[in-house]
Order: C-alpha cells, then structure tokens, then sequence
C-alpha cells in the first residue's frame, strides 16, 4: 500500500450532556453520552461520575443546577487514504483497517498488519 495524496475528510460525532449552575453565568458541567442522550459512564472516572449524578439530582456544593440538553459536537478530521496492492482505496481512519476488495489489514501508516 501506498498513501495516496489526498484526504477523506469527516465529522468525528460526539454527543454531551449539558447542566449549568444557577447564578454563575459561565459555570457548565458536560458529560459524555449517545446520540439518545444516555450517559457514557464506563467512560467516567469514579469523581466525574459523582459529580454526574449531583447533576442530576439538581444540586453541587449546595447549588442548584438544571439540566440545559444533549449537545451534538462534530470535530472535523482528515484521514489519511492509501491504495491497496489490490487497487482498492482504504480511508485509515483507525488503528486497524480492512480493505473491503481482498481482505488486507493496514495501520494508520498504511503499514501491512496482516496479508489477505
């Protein structure tokens, strides 16, 4: 494989979970969640998950919070796409990646990782 020269080009999507102290005008708590609003907490360190479920309940360090929303976030990102020795372009977007022609698996580098 070799990188060929130009980029794909996407949105790397994430949603959050937003809550705002009442009386601090900048003060936002966001917690990371699916696109149906459920929150991440496998992703969550035992102290973010405290403050997570405070949030919920509406107060921190006895101030009151409410809840402002899901928030969509979309992060644009360049990948890096080679051509297979098959002639397939593979978009490397991740650590691993398959080429759906002959079956090859290339590192983001466009390293092989394994043969066909």
């Amino acid at each position: 494989m070799h990188i060929v020269g130009g980029e794909f080009a996407h949105d790397n999507v994430m949603y959050e979970l937003g809550y705002k102290r009442l009386g601090f005008p900048i003060q936002i708590f966001s917690f990371s969640c699916d696109e149906s609003g459920k929150p991440l907490l496998d992703e969550m360190s035992a102290d973010t998950r405290r403050l997570y479920e405070q949030c919920r309940a509406g107060i921190v360090d006895e101030r009151p919070v409410v809840f402002m929303g899901i928030r969509k976030i979309a992060l644009p990102v360049n990948d890096p796409v080679g051509r297979c020795d098959c002639g397939q372009l593979v978009v490397l977007h991740s650590k691993v990646n398959k080429c759906a022609r002959c079956g090859g698996v290339y590192g983001r580098d466009g390293g092989l990782v394994a043969s066909p």
